[in-house]
Formats: C-alpha cells, structure tokens, sequence
C-alpha cells in the first residue's frame, strides 16, 4: 500500500475530529432554549438556542443530531476496522474504506458550508479536506480490472447496475420536485431552508452524487471495469447515508416535529437495497 504512513496520520486525525465534533453535537441535546425567529423569506421558524447548534430551527437539530450519532457510533467503528483490514492489504477492505470515506466526506462537506457557523467550522473543514485526499490517495492505488477480476463470471452486473440508476433516477426526482416547484409557482421549501441561504445537500446530490451513480450504473451495465470499483464503493456509501437520513426520520417522527413517515419509508428502502448490493457484491466476490 503506497502513501500508507500518510494515510496512516490522515485516518487518525479523522477518527480524532469525527470524535469530537459528533460528541459536541450530539450534547447539545441537553441545551435546548427555544424562541422564535423571522426567516428572509417571511416564515416563523423555532431556534433550538442551545448548544453548538444553537443557531439552527429545531427541525434542523432534530436531524444534526442523529446523524452525529450515525457518525460516532457506526461510521467510525467502520472506519477504523476497514483501514486496518486494508493496511493488511485487503482489497475487499480498500474498497469498502473507500465507501466510508466518502460518506464522511460528503457528509462533512455538508457541515461545512450548510451548518451555521460555530466553534467546530475548522473542524469541519479539515474532515473534509482530510476525507478528500484519503479518499484521492486510497482510489490511485486501486487497479480497476484487477477488481473486475476479483468478481465471479456470474456476477448479476445488469441487476446491480439497474438498481444504481434507479435509485439515482428516483433521488433526482425527488429533488427536482423541490426545485420545479419553486421555479413554476414560487413556493419556497421553508422546512429544508429554514434560515439557511440554499439547499447544500441537494446540490452536491444533484450535481456530484447522483450523476455518478447514474452514470456508474450505466457502465456496470455494460461491464466496464472503472464501474466495478463504484459498485462497491457507491453502495457502502448509501448504506450509512440512508441510514442517517432514516435516523433523521426516527427523531422527527418520535418528537413529532415533522412529517416524515412517507420519507421514512423511500430512505429505508434504498438502504435496503444499498445493504443487500453491498452483500451480495462481497458474496459474489472470489
């Protein structure tokens, strides 16, 4: 493994921030200090005024916090046990690494630009650039055929592939209809912007995630070797993304603070079939 002490330093500083910046979110459950608060877009909204989200609506910390938890207690035992299966050289651990590593990622790209600023910003920030470059370093030393190799020739590429489109073709239109709605009739989504200035999440959705699982999905179809290592990767992603999501959900739906039961049931499907790709790409490997 090449760059292995690098790595080495970068997943350790990770695991440290991950830490720490999750644990201080989750304990600002205990500060809660509710007033209300006029949007720029002319909306009442509930700040939670307690905390390190002390600045966020109380729907927003609602889901912070779950997805803190999902970080702390799933993401980084992940993290740490697929890193030392893949010093050991395990390409199987590489790549499911790789998967962690971009749900950090992109989770604290999110943080770092849609969270109102506070103490743990550089935090934020320096998971994110040390997930990219984890992330850059780990995918250069990956040899995409030696991992279509490491598949049986019975592999279902078709169904898997098919499943990658659809669930990046059912994202999408779940965001569009957001977005159409605001360019045909006005309507602005007061519960994902709350006093946020846009849709953070959406648009790395949208512009980065979504378009890659289509377009990977695609490629395995049609037996590419690059789409091979994004079949794995891309599905170990979406099983601790939906699984945060879906802890966002639980938290909303168990305080009654918002409507989420059918969102519920969309995001815990996809994990599902995340998981059950997820197991059956490691099943189908020799």
């Amino acid at each position: 493994m090449e760059n292995k002490k690098t790595i080495s330093y970068f997943v350790m500083a990770i695991g440290i921030l991950v830490f720490i910046a999750s644990t201080i979110g989750i304990l600002s459950i205990n500060f809660k200090n509710e007033y209300n608060f006029m949007t720029v877009y002319g909306e009442l909204v509930t700040i939670y005024g307690g905390g390190i989200y002390k600045y966020h609506t109380t729907v927003q910390v609602y889901q912070a916090i779950p997805h803190d938890m999902v970080n702390l207690l799933l993401a980084l035992p992940a993290l740490a046990v697929s890193f030392i299966y893949t010093r050991k050289g395990s390409l199987k651990s590489k790549l499911f690494f790789m998967g962690v590593t971009l749900y950090l990622l992109f989770t604290y790209t999110v943080y770092s630009f849609y969270t109102m600023y506070n103490k743990l910003f550089i935090c934020y920030v320096a998971i994110m650039g040390l997930c990219f470059y984890t992330l850059y370093l780990t995918l250069k030393q990956v040899d995409a055929s030696q991992v279509k190799d490491l598949f049986k020739t019975k592999y279902p590429n078709k169904l898997v592939g098919g499943t990658l489109i659809f669930i990046a073709t059912l994202m999408t239109l779940f965001w569009i209809k957001t977005v159409l709605e605001t360019i045909f009739y006005g309507t602005i989504p007061v519960q994902d912007l709350a006093q946020s200035t846009t849709l953070v999440a959406q648009a790395i959705d949208l512009g980065l995630i979504l378009p890659l699982i289509f377009v990977m999905g695609i490629k395995l179809y049609k037996k590419k070797a690059e789409a091979y290592v994004a079949a794995v990767v891309i599905p170990v992603f979406l099983i601790f993304m939906m699984s945060s999501v879906f802890s966002k959900g639980v938290m909303l739906y168990v305080t009654q603070t918002a409507k989420v039961f059918e969102m519920m049931i969309i995001i815990g499907t996809f994990g599902i079939l995340a998981l059950a790709i997820t197991l059956l790409n490691f099943k189908s490997m020799k």
